[in-house]
C-alpha cells in the first residue's frame, strides 16, 4: 500500500528518516515475515509489524535494505541474521530467542550498517542476545537486552552475554540496559565500542574487553554485577568517565 500522508498505523514514518510516500506492508497478512522482506528488498518498502506474538518457523535472512516497525511492541519468537551488505532500521520490536544451542544469539549481525531503537532482546539462559562481528557498524538507542526479567531468579547465572561484539565491528549502544548475564557487554577482536548513559545490570561481569578490543563508557551505571564492572586483556582499552557503581539497588528492567 502507498500512502501519501506520513502516519501511518499511528507512527510518524518522518521520526525513521523515511519519505513521504514510502511503500508499506503489514504482517502477518498476505505475506510471512521472510516474505515480506524479500518484497522489501526489491522495493524499498516499510514493513509493519503487528500486534500480538509472532513465531517464526525458520531463522530470518536479511541480506538487503529492510524497515522493521513494530505497532504497539509485537513480540517476534526466533533467530534474527542479517548478513554482510544488509542494512536498515529496526524499531518497536520483541525479539525472544527460541534457540538452545550454546553461543546462539537472537539478533546475529556480520556486516552492514543497522539501527536498533526501541526495542527488548531476550534469550536462552546458554545464548548470547545479540551477535554484532565482521565489519558491522551497529546503533542501537533505548533498548534492553539480555535476560528477561519477567523470568529472573535473582542471581547472574545466565552464560553467554548481553552484547558480543567481535571482529572489527564499530558498536554504540545510547540510553541502553545490559542485564542479567554471565557477561553485560562482551568484546574482542578489534571491535570498537562505546556505550553511553547506559545501565550494566545484574550481570556476573558488566564489561569484559579482550584482544585488542576497545570500549569508550561515558555516564553509564553499573548495579549489582556480581564479580565486577570490568574485565581487561592487557592490549584491550577502556576508557571511563562519569560512571555511578551502586552495590543494592535493584534496577532490573522488564523487556
Amino acid at each position: 500500500t502507498e500512502r501519501g500522508e506520513n502516519l501511518w498505523n499511528g507512527i510518524d514514518l518522518r521520526e525513521h528518516g523515511l519519505p513521504n510516500g514510502t511503500q508499506t506492508l503489514t504482517v502477518p497478512g498476505t505475506h510471512t515475515l521472510q516474505e515480506a522482506i524479500q518484497i522489501a528488498h526489491k522495493s524499498g518498502a516499510v514493513i509493519f509489524v503487528s500486534p500480538g506474538d509472532h513465531y517464526l518457523k525458520e531463522d530470518l535472512l536479511i541480506d538487503g535494505n529492510v524497515t522493521l516497525l513494530g505497532i504497539d511492541g509485537p513480540t517476534v519468537h526466533g533467530t534474527f541474521n542479517c548478513t554482510e551488505g544488509s542494512r536498515g532500521l529496526i524499531a518497536g520490536l520483541q525479539l525472544v530467542g527460541t534457540a538452545q544451542a550454546n553461543g546462539t544469539g537472537v539478533l546475529n549481525v556480520s556486516g552492514g550498517h543497522w539501527t536498533l531503537k526501541d526495542c527488548s532482546i531476550s534469550c536462552a539462559a546458554s545464548n548470547d542476545a545479540v551477535q554484532i562481528g565482521g565489519e558491522a557498524t551497529f546503533h542501537m538507542y533505548r533498548c534492553v537486552i539480555g535476560c528477561d526479567a519477567r523470568a529472573y531468579k535473582g542471581t547472574a547465572s545466565d552464560n553467554g552475554a548481553a552484547l558480543w561484539i567481535n571482529g572489527f565491528a564499530n558498536v554504540k549502544c545510547v540510553d541502553c540496559t545490559f542485564q542479567g548475564k554471565q557477561k553485560g557487554v562482551f568484546s574482542q577482536g578489534c571491535a570498537n565500542s562505546e556505550l553511553q548513559n547506559c545501565i550494566l545490570c545484574k550481570n556476573s561481569s558488566a564489561v569484559v574487553l579482550r584482544d585488542r578490543s576497545v570500549v569508550l563508557v561515558k555516564s553509564c551505571t553499573f548495579i549489582n554485577n556480581s564479580t565486577g564492572s570490568y574485565a581487561v586483556a592487557e592490549e584491550a582499552q577502556k576508557s571511563a568517565h562519569r560512571c555511578t557503581l551502586i552495590a543494592s539497588e535493584n534496577k532490573f528492567k522488564n523487556s
